[in-house]
C-alpha cells in the first residue's frame, strides 16, 4: 500500500507537525509553571492539511496537503489537482497575491478571503489562476481605470 503523504522535496514519510493537547501541571502560587505532571491527558486538535508541516529528513515545510502523496500518473502534471473544488469568480485583488499568504478578493460587493494560496498557476492582464490547499481559484480581473 503506498503511504498517504510524502515529502515531495526528498521523498521522506516522517514529518513533524503541531498538535494541541491538555497537560496537568504543578504551579506555585502565582501561578507560574513549575513542572509538567504528565506528557498528555488529550488531544484536543489533530494535526490536518491545513497545518504547517515539516519534514523530518530535510525541513521541507508547508501546508499539509502538499504532503500528500501523488500517484505515478500525476507527478509529472502540475496543473490543477483534480480533487479540490475549481471556482471561477470576477473581481479585483485588494493586495498582492502571495505565496504563505490569504488572497483577499473584492467581488458582488463584498470581500473573499481565501485560505493560504499554495502556488500561482497563471498571471495575464485578464485573469489569475492560483491554488489553495481546498480550492483552485480562477480569478477574472477587474480592470480599475486610474485617474489624475
Amino acid at each position: 500500500m503506498n503511504p498517504k503523504y510524502r515529502c515531495p522535496a526528498c521523498g521522506a514519510e516522517s514529518f513533524e507537525v503541531t498538535a494541541h493537547v491538555t497537560q496537568d501541571w504543578k504551579i506555585d502560587c502565582n501561578g507560574t509553571f513549575l513542572e509538567s505532571l504528565n506528557e498528555c491527558v488529550e488531544v484536543t486538535h489533530y494535526p490536518d492539511e491545513n497545518d504547517i508541516w515539516d519534514c523530518a529528513n530535510c525541513g521541507f515545510s508547508a501546508a499539509g496537503c502538499e504532503f500528500r502523496n501523488q500517484s505515478e500518473e500525476q507527478k509529472g502534471d502540475k496543473e490543477y489537482e483534480p480533487t479540490k473544488k475549481n471556482l471561477e469568480i470576477t473581481g479585483r485583488l485588494i493586495c498582492p497575491l502571495s505565496v504563505g499568504t490569504a488572497a483577499f478578493i473584492a467581488e458582488n460587493g463584498g470581500i473573499r478571503r481565501t485560505s493560504n494560496v499554495l502556488r500561482m498557476e497563471r498571471i495575464s492582464p485578464d485573469e489569475i489562476r492560483f491554488e489553495t490547499c481546498n480550492t483552485n481559484y480562477r480569478l477574472h480581473l477587474i480592470r480599475q481605470e486610474v485617474t489624475a
